[in-house]
């Protein structure tokens, strides 16, 4: 599976957790997996670094463009 889509998925899970424990905190109700919360955070965090490091180097090199040109030659061929 794609970084970016692993990122999306752990992104979406999170917010979930988030959701979860402020409904708990609303009711007063412990809630058990906030170090599960900090751990994906982090993860989140340095994932996001690495592809914007890697967007950096697909700019500079050139790659980025010709991925684009492709992909925009595909969408003109299927149109």
């Amino acid at each position: 599976m794609e970084k970016s889509s692993k990122l999306s998925i752990l992104a979406d899970n999170t917010l979930v957790s988030i959701f979860e424990r402020d409904r708990c905190r609303t009711e007063n109700i412990e809630y058990p997996h906030e170090k599960t919360i900090n751990k994906n955070m982090e993860k989140l965090r340095s994932g996001i670094k690495e592809l914007e490091q890697e967007l950096s180097a697909a700019e500079e090199s050139g790659t980025l463009y010709v991925q684009c040109n492709f992909i925009y030659t595909l969408i003109r061929y299927f149109d």
